[in-house]
């Protein structure tokens, strides 16, 4: 490089300042050129530095998520095995319901057929074949009919009762007249709509059935 260029170089750099001499001029043009990539390598170096912070971090998040991940997956089979176990459980719970229902209704037609015949014999002032039929002890007569261990809740007029309509109403186990829970007896009670002009209203029925499905008692109910 030529002075010329180079005291250009100094001129344009440092500015033209007579109390300089070249020289000093020129080293400090050197230092300025030097300052430059000086503060490019330390922000390479800091740059690298954060780089490899960042890194660091982002590996530990990721082997942090990996554990996370495999506990997550071992407690997801706890839960399943647990919940499995739970299912099972309902499950058989489910099929014991089932068989519970399926009983219930069948024995409920039972309930149900006897119950419309004792009240179609009833209607027919058949009492003797009623008894005959169903093996069964009471006082009956087409105003009053009380069955043995059930007196004092007769039902009234027995032989006019299979004009009413009749409605299933509820069973429940239990004796819904003497208000016991026994497990031996079953109440399977129907609603009677008297429609008779100015008479209109309804009543009720109570069958007790034993646990066999013969009939126990006929009582009025409410």
């Amino acid at each position: 490089m030529s002075r010329y260029k180079w005291k250009a170089g100094v001129d344009e750099n440092i500015g033209h300042d007579p109390i300089l001499s070249p020289e000093k001029k020129a080293a400090i043009l050197h230092n300025m050129r030097n300052k430059g990539p000086k503060s490019a390598r330390k922000r390479g170096v800091f740059f690298g530095l954060g780089l490899t912070a960042v890194l660091t971090v982002a590996l530990f998040l990721a082997l942090q998520f990996k554990d996370d991940d495999l506990d997550l997956v071992i407690s997801t089979d706890g839960v399943d095995e647990s919940l499995q176990k739970e299912l099972a459980a309902l499950q058989e719970e489910n099929k014991a319901l089932r068989e519970s229902f399926s009983r219930v209704d069948e024995d409920l037609q039972v309930y149900d057929h006897t119950a419309r015949n004792i009240i179609s014999l009833l209607g027919s002032g058949k009492f003797d074949e009623l008894k005959e039929r169903y093996n069964v002890e009471y006082n009956g007569s087409e105003d009053r009919l009380q069955f043995e261990g059930y007196e004092g809740f007769e039902v009234n007029n027995p032989t006019t009762i299979n004009q009413y309509p009749m409605r299933f109403a509820y069973i429940a186990p239990g004796d819904a007249i003497l208000d016991t829970s026994s497990r031996e007896v079953i109440s399977v009670c129907y609603y009677l709509y008297n429609r008779t002009p100015g008479e209109e209203g309804k009543f009720s029925i109570i069958f007790g059935f034993n646990k066999d499905r013969t009939i126990r008692f006929i009582a009025n109910g409410e």
